[in-house]
């Protein structure tokens, strides 16, 4: 994109069996457009400023390798238990991932996703954001290099969710974690400052939570090489029960 900052791609290409509203170019999404569809994105996609992109339940999109889907205005992901929207590679190798590159006017209300083998499935960018701005409800992550990295400078709140075999759950900063369940990563939270994690459950990870803020409460953390791990900071903490780990806690 030569000019990134216009909300308009140089070229996309989008496959899917209904037409997307208002464009002349099927990649490029500036008229507030509904997908219920299956779809495939092959060369690449901007959802333009001001514009709200809804997916409805049950929607599969494949998204071609090493490509990035950039929202620049607004997502709503509307799944459901039975029929979670499912973003994947198209040939079953890596994708990039989602782009959350918002301003102020921009919001994502993401529920009942999954999102599988990308290498940022979702990426934050700073710092336009406002409280809630992005919320992650009913969510799965699995099998992704990086969950979610990134920040927006405001809270990010991710509820009920589960992150597996990615290589890093969560990074970076300002995210506020409740009822949500992490299992086999490298670190189930990576390094993270100004984040809140209550009442969830972290299984064999090699570090479970790594980094500083807080508080830490109502969590359970179990068969970690290292529970949880001071970085560059400090943690608050109370309620917490850790068992079966090779190290509960490791100050750096």
């Amino acid at each position: 994109d030569v000019n990134p900052q216009d909300g308009i791609p140089d070229s996309a290409s989008i496959l899917t069996g209904s037409t997307i509203a208002g464009s002349t170019n099927t990649g490029l999404i500036f008229s507030d457009t509904t997908w219920t569809n299956d779809l495939q994105i092959t060369t690449c996609a901007v959802v333009a400023r001001g514009v709200t992109l809804t997916i409805d339940s049950g929607v599969n999109v494949e998204v071609a390798d090493n490509l990035m889907f950039d929202i620049r205005g607004s997502i709503d992901v509307q799944g459901t238990a039975m029929d979670p929207v499912v973003f994947s590679p198209l040939n079953y190798l890596e994708w990039d991932g989602i782009d959350l590159d918002f301003d102020m006017n921009s919001y994502a209300d993401i529920d009942y996703a999954e999102f599988h083998n990308a290498t940022r499935a979702i990426q934050l960018s700073c710092c336009s954001g406002y409280n809630g701005q992005i919320t992650i409800d009913n969510s799965h992550f699995e099998n992704n290099m990086y969950a979610i990295s990134g920040y927006t400078g405001s809270w990010t709140y991710i509820n009920n969710s589960t992150f597996s075999f990615n290589q890093y759950g969560i990074s970076n900063a300002d995210y506020i974690i409740r009822d949500s369940h992490f299992d086999n990563h490298t670190l189930a939270i990576n390094q993270v400052e100004s984040t809140q994690i209550y009442d969830s459950v972290f299984e064999n990870n090699h570090i479970a939570i790594s980094g500083r803020s807080g508080p830490l409460e109502g969590n359970t953390i179990s068969g970690s090489t290292i529970a949880v791990e001071e970085y560059n900071g400090g943690w608050t903490a109370s309620g917490n029960t850790i068992f079966d780990n090779d190290l509960g806690l490791k100050l750096k």
